[in-house]
């Protein structure tokens, strides 16, 4: 690197340990480019502009009182503080610090107790991590000194300088950077891994069916990008095998249950139901069939819930499949089922579902009621008038208002500085107990169906 070289003139100069220099000669002048700078004793760096002073005469911050000529180099093509200003004689003079036993640097290390090695493994989101480098003199002794720091990938792992070769390394996403020290032309790097587990693991397909050689690889969701791996599991491999990449593969006819779960964070798993059929299909004399309904009888649109028919043969006991029975359902509602089973509430009313084999209808029928989810809840009038002494009656508006289900809502109303003197689904009747010319009351709505709640408010004023 370039270094600019100006000769400074100095003259009554105090003791330099961390005390600016009190007086400087008029004269500073430039002096040629060169490429390396010998002998630098004193150091200043503010971040921006990096200089030292060079070819010091022995002892002449030892003196009072002392007159001669020294280099002073800027580090850069370009400085950003002038170099009288530098050196002035003022309050806000910069200050140099001393290089002592300068001898030349041989490298940049950092200290083992911060990074051990050139890796370094990191989680998202985690507090940022303190690196100390240091650099080595080539007579072998050990000083700091401040440094340029960068980070190869700022989007994944960024950096901030704290001190004279210290940063700090704030892991953002998942992914590798390169985060280096330089001091001169000697650089140290360290390969920064970042983690990012899975977060809120989900499996659509929580239950299939495949028959006997057949394969099935089930999709995996998480919250955020990761570069998290799954662990994949199966309780029973005689029924169903499980390679490292979540490939199922039917061994034979019968029940198991595959477990994925993540690496980094075993918490998060989730749990498959397969079922495996035979490979080669015979007709069977059908004994009886079943169709076992799991989730809640009363749905609403948009709610799901899990379909299976159980066929029960002489000689084969009970199985399940989905290849030879296909579901039909009637009514004003309506739903889908997809090939697993899986049933989505897709219109409201009343539903009948039944399992059909051959051409022939099985025994067996689960009845539904699907029903619109809370949409909105909203006051008649957003003001009301009330004297003091006197009732209000507020009225509120419930969509859809389930007419039909009288328990379908919970209703609570909040309002200070009243006396509720009845209440229901539908109205507050208020008396106004103070002086205050506003108040606020709150109406919550609690949909019993879907466990949500809504609220609504109104002014009343007296």
């Amino acid at each position: 690197m370039k270094k600019r070289i100006l000769t400074a003139m100095l003259s009554v100069v105090m003791a330099f340990s961390a005390v600016p220099m009190q007086s400087v000669a008029a004269e500073i002048t430039e002096a040629a480019e060169v490429t390396e700078a010998t002998d630098a004793e004193y150091d200043y760096d503010d971040g921006k502009t990096h200089a030292y002073l060079e070819n010091l005469p022995d002892g002449f911050f030892d003196e009072q009182d002392t007159d001669a000529s020294f280099n002073l180099v800027f580090d850069g093509s370009e400085n950003d503080i002038a170099a009288d200003d530098l050196m002035a004689p003022t309050a806000k003079a910069p200050k140099f610090h001393k290089i002592t036993n300068y001898a030349g640097i041989q490298k940049v290390v950092f200290d083992k107790k911060t990074v051990k090695g050139t890796k370094l493994t990191l989680k998202a989101g985690d507090k940022a991590y303190r690196i100390n480098a240091k650099y080595v003199q080539t007579d072998n002794k050990v000083f700091t000194s401040t440094m340029d720091v960068i980070s190869s990938n700022p989007s994944v792992v960024s950096v901030e300088k704290t001190g004279d070769g210290f940063a700090d390394i704030k892991p953002l996403k998942a992914g590798t950077a390169y985060v280096s020290f330089t001091l001169s032309n000697k650089t140290k790097s360290v390969k920064v891994t970042v983690n990012e587990p899975a977060r809120d693991l989900k499996v659509p397909d929580d239950s299939v069916i495949i028959s006997v050689g057949k394969k099935y690889k089930p999709s995996v969701r998480v919250a955020a990008p990761t570069n998290d791996t799954f662990i994949w599991k199966s309780n029973d491999t005689k029924v169903c095998k499980v390679d490292k990449y979540g490939v199922i593969t039917g061994k034979k006819e019968g029940f198991a249950t595959v477990t994925v779960s993540s690496k980094m964070n075993p918490k998060q798993q989730k749990t498959i139901k397969v079922w495996v059929t035979p490979k080669n299909k015979t007709k069977k004399k059908i004994d009886k069939a079943t169709i076992v309904y799991t989730g809640e009888s009363n749905l609403y649109v948009g709610s799901m819930g899990y379909i299976t028919a159980g066929i029960q043969t002489k000689s084969d006991g009970v199985g399940f499949t989905s290849a030879d029975i296909k579901f039909k359902s009637e009514g004003t509602g309506k739903v889908k089922i997809d090939k697993a089973g899986h049933l989505t509430a897709m219109k409201p009313g009343q539903v009948s579902i039944t399992a059909w084999s051959g051409g022939k209808q099985l025994p067996g029928e689960i009845k539904l009621n699907i029903s619109q989810p809370l949409k909105t809840v909203a006051m008649a009038k957003c003001l009301y008038r009330c004297d003091t002494g006197k009732t209000v009656t507020l009225k509120l508006k419930i969509n859809p208002s389930a007419k039909d289900d009288a328990n379908r809502y919970e209703v609570s109303w909040n309002a200070p500085d009243f006396e509720i003197v009845s209440s229901s689904k539908t109205e507050c009747k208020l008396k106004a107990t103070t002086l205050n010319n506003n108040r606020f009351v709150t109406a919550y709505v609690k949909d019993r169906l879907t466990g949500n709640v809504h609220w609504t408010l109104c002014r009343v004023s007296y």
